[in-house]
Formats: structure tokens, C-alpha cells, sequence
């Protein structure tokens, strides 16, 4: 289904859906972190291995050990990355642009 979890995710993991709200429809992942908060955190790593107590994590499961190895993916750094990401990609284009009639003549 296009509006799944798992698919909004892009996970694929069955385990997603057993710990959301069913009636609910999440159209991009942040629906799902702005509806449940840190409960849907909670919950999604300790089914992955993790251990909470009074929502502090003290054995990282898989969700926060993959979290913990992606620093750029979480505010301050997220949006820095983004830009600077997306300068070199309009960097690259242009030189795309550039160097596109002479490699389309040399395919002639």
C-alpha cells in the first residue's frame, strides 16, 4: 500500500505497523515522529534490541545504533548537508550542461 509505514519508512519491516496507530495515514516519515514523538522511538528500537528506562536509551538498539552512525541526518548538521549536497549537484549539472553538445557531437 503507497501510504504504509513501512513504505513511508522505506524500511520494509513488518515490525513497523505493530507499534503505530492503524487509523491513521503517514504520508512522509515525519508524520509518523510528529503524531507519536519519541514514544514511536522508543518503541521501534526496543523492538530492535534496544533498552529504555523512563525514556532514556541504555542499550542502543538498531534504530539508534544506525542514528548514532548518521550525525548529518539530525539537526544542526542536517540542513548544512542538504546545502551543501545540493550545491555540488547544481555544480555538477552545470558542468553537465557545459560539456553536453561535444559529447552529443561525438556520438554523431
Amino acid at each position: 500500500e503507497k501510504n504504509s509505514v513501512a513504505t513511508v519508512l522505506g524500511q520494509g519491516d513488518p515490525s513497523i505497523p505493530t507499534v503505530l496507530d492503524k487509523n491513521k495515514t503517514y504520508n512522509q516519515p515525519s508524520d509518523v515522529y510528529r503524531h507519536h514523538g519519541l514514544w514511536f522511538t522508543i518503541q521501534y528500537d526496543t523492538i530492535l534490541g534496544g533498552s529504555w528506562v523512563n525514556g532514556i536509551p541504555v542499550k542502543f538498539g538498531r534504530m539508534m545504533k544506525l542514528a548514532e552512525n548518521n550525525p548529518d541526518h539530525f539537526q544542526p548538521y542536517s540542513r548544512k548537508v542538504w546545502e551543501a549536497g545540493h550545491r555540488i549537484a547544481l555544480q555538477k549539472a552545470e558542468e553537465a550542461r557545459l560539456v553536453f553538445p561535444a559529447v552529443m557531437a561525438t556520438l554523431r
